[in-house]
């Protein structure tokens, strides 16, 4: 994705701070990991794995949704993951370029219905069967 830090060294005179928190410099590990508004999205929804512990990188967040420790699918990993990016990067694209600010918890609560739609769209599915309880498991 076109983070600030990835534009700027493609050569294009464009500020480099994350327009989010203004704290750091926007690259993607800033933006989707550690960005104050990503952390306290992430706290929430690893919260529903049981996890307290942030990622430092990204490749560890790669590495977690990869483990197949058994009590929660590769599947909702995936998913949830993926939710996450994607309403991260609409959240800050929402205040770069249409000057609208969401709060985390109003991020997470979008992220939370649309993992909740995409598992009950998908509940005849083999991978799909029995992840809403998963995703409820430490609500």
């Amino acid at each position: 994705l076109p983070t600030r830090e990835r534009t700027a060294a493609w050569g294009q005179n464009n500020p480099t701070l994350c327009c989010v928190c203004g704290a750091s410099s926007e690259s993607r590990d800033h933006l989707f990991l550690h960005c104050s508004l990503s952390e306290n999205i992430w706290r929430t929804v690893l919260h529903r794995f049981g996890r307290q512990r942030l990622f430092y990188d990204w490749s560890e967040m790669v590495a977690w949704i990869s483990l197949n420790s058994g009590q929660f699918s590769l599947t909702l990993k995936t998913l949830v993951a993926q939710t996450v990016i994607f309403y991260i990067w609409k959240e800050r694209n929402a205040r770069l370029h249409n000057s609208i600010i969401s709060s985390p918890i109003v991020v997470f609560k979008r992220i939370d219905r649309s993992v909740r739609d995409s598992i009950l769209a998908r509940s005849t599915r083999k991978n799909f069967r029995g992840l809403l309880s998963q995703w409820f498991t430490f609500e």
